[in-house]
């Protein structure tokens, strides 16, 4: 594959990660906000709803740290096809 090519192919798999990115980061702030709303209440089938939210946002999370790490990776790949390494 030529180095035009690789890099196309880098830009693309970046804007998927980046779109990636932002539908988690919706999603984290959602079950944070309704996780605290619902551990607020006295009813107890809410608070544990809103502690399984708690547990969702900590997934979530971590698939935001994963993709960001995703992107690191790329981007030191395009660094290395820019110097031409």
């Amino acid at each position: 594959m030529e180095t035009k090519e690789k890099i196309d192919l880098n830009k693309t798999l970046v804007d998927i990660i980046h779109k990636k990115i932002l539908i988690l980061l919706g999603a984290v702030a959602g079950t944070w906000f309704y996780g605290l709303e619902f551990t607020k209440s006295e009813n107890l089938a809410l608070y544990i709803f809103g502690v399984a939210l708690f547990s969702l946002f900590t997934l979530l999370s971590f698939g935001i740290i994963i993709n960001y790490l995703k992107l690191s990776k790329l981007e030191k790949e395009l660094e290395e096809m820019k110097n031409g390494e």
